[in-house]
């Protein structure tokens, strides 16, 4: 059946996110591996000594220091040409460090998702433009009662020059840069 000119089953891989970890039966904390929810490429490594534990929506990963990460090999093809959202449920159990939550900051097309430990926190995305100019836009936590539960980020980049923060589901904060300073392809 054709969609739009894709079949079914191309309509729905395009809602779907490129890459969604679960860290369920598809994660192998022994062999440090996290196989991609939807598809088959974009498997994870992962590094330090993560533990399994229980998440919001079933399991989730344990990072009790800043030497446990996952890492997505050839992720140079992760790029936002038309934009790109990025989103996770976090855990904080202390506003002591700089906690990133989601990144790819070398190559093209750099994007930065993290807590920085000023205040009571503040979240900050930031994507790196192909002229070398930084976008920024962050969101100072007005108190911590976060901390020792679960808190959904996310932000978005519309591949037009603007960016948005969203806490547990509410724009929180918005930018947009001029169009001269964008990623190549938009």
């Amino acid at each position: 059946m054709l969609v739009g000119g894709m079949t079914a089953n191309q309509a729905l891989a395009s809602f779907l996110p490129m890459i969604e970890y679960q860290f369920d039966d598809q994660t192998d904390f022994r062999n440090k591996v996290v196989r991609n929810h939807y598809f088959t490429n974009y498997t994870g490594t992962i590094a330090g000594n993560a533990v399994a534990a229980t998440g919001v929506l079933g399991n989730s990963i344990q990072m009790n220091d800043s030497n446990v990460y996952v890492e997505i090999p050839d992720s140079k093809s992760v790029t936002f040409s038309r934009g790109l959202t990025v989103e996770a449920s976090v855990w904080r159990s202390a506003n002591t460090n700089e906690d990133a939550v989601i990144s790819k900051w070398y190559g093209s097309d750099q994007f930065l998702l993290t807590f920085y430990n000023e205040g009571n926190g503040r979240l900050s995305f930031q994507v790196r433009f192909s002229d070398g100019t930084l976008g920024a836009v962050e969101y100072a936590i007005p108190s911590n009662s976060y901390l020792q539960r679960w808190t959904r980020v996310s932000a978005t980049y519309n591949g037009a020059g603007q960016l948005q923060l969203y806490w547990n589901g509410q724009k929180v904060a918005e930018r947009s840069f001029p169009k001269s300073g964008m990623a190549s392809g938009n």
